[in-house]
């Protein structure tokens, strides 16, 4: 059967690879490209805890394991990794269940941070670009096509709508904007993902971030906004510490209002799947396996 799958991110290309596996053949669209949107400009934490009580996801593990299955796939048809898997360090968050680190440790992973209690989280650092062009390499050489256009009216044919914040054209409600921005930034190296009251990547330069941006539905970076929302954040793991910033990047996610992902019917021969949120790297993969229209 012939598929349409419109919006090119998490959600798309984890579709596209599910119903090719299938047996549907699959055409792809999205005017920015593969990657293009919010998705590609994430910073890529991968883990299965909820933000802010250090619990486990309800659906946590499952979608780590799913994410992971994807990313293996996107790391064989790129021939080179796409995510560090050792790990990321969590502080400012009790985790009654994980054993904080030592003193030693916390001075040897990432000297200068404020103290306080910091835990060693199962997870991984994504390269979202090239995970997302890496899994479409593998889509491509399934046989699917990719349209760099956008799409205006629903095919007549079977169709798949991921495209996020962008699906409301299409009538999908209720969605809601969270515009997320990150900061590029040089300072002291880390050598493990931190993350806190902010996150900060490895490398030089590193990604700081990021926003929450409630009902923000403006695509554009506002580098003003986005230093005065992250940057005292930055102060309380590294107090007195300098850094420059290099630039900014940004994107709106779609959430809804219950904080659940839209999995619903829009026409005949037409689905929405998108409202992931800030959790799409880590759920896409295990609703776009389970979604209706992969059940048939």
């Amino acid at each position: 059967m012939q598929m349409h799958v419109i919006g090119a991110g998490f959600f798309g290309l984890a579709v596209s690879w599910f119903l090719l596996e299938r047996g549907h053949h699959v055409t792809l669209y999205d005017p920015k490209g593969i990657g293009g949107g919010a998705s590609g400009m994430a910073a890529g934490l991968l883990h299965p805890y909820s933000s802010g009580t250090g619990k486990i996801h309800p659906l946590g593990m499952e979608g780590l394991k799913e994410t992971y299955a994807l990313i293996d796939i996107a790391e064989t048809a790129l021939g080179r990794p796409v995510a560090d898997r050792s790990g990321l360090i969590r502080m400012g968050v009790n985790f009654p269940n994980l054993i904080p680190l030592s003193q030693a440790e916390k001075e040897t992973l990432f000297p200068g941070v404020a103290a306080g209690n910091a835990y060693r989280l199962q997870g991984a650092t994504v390269d979202c670009k090239a995970y997302l062009q890496g899994l479409w390499k593998a889509c491509e050489a399934q046989g699917a096509t990719f349209r760099q256009e956008a799409v205006h009216t629903l095919p007549q044919e079977s169709t798949i709508v991921t495209a996020g914040y962008e699906s409301l054209q299409f009538g999908i409600l209720p969605l809601r904007p969270l515009k997320g921005q990150l900061l590029e930034i040089e300072h002291r190296p880390l050598k493990v993902t931190l993350n806190g009251p902010v996150y900060c990547t490895p490398g030089s330069p590193a990604w700081l971030g990021a926003t929450f941006e409630r009902g923000n539905a403006d695509p554009n970076v506002d580098l003003a906004e986005a230093k005065r929302l992250l940057l005292p954040k930055y102060q309380t793991l590294f107090p007195g510490n300098k850094l420059e910033i290099i630039g900014a990047r940004g994107g709106i996610r779609a959430t809804t209002p219950n904080r659940l992902p839209l999995l619903q019917q829009i026409a005949p021969r037409a689905w929405a799947l998108t409202g992931l949120g800030s959790k799409g790297l880590l759920l896409h993969a295990f609703f776009a396996k389970r979604s209706f229209p992969l059940q048939n």
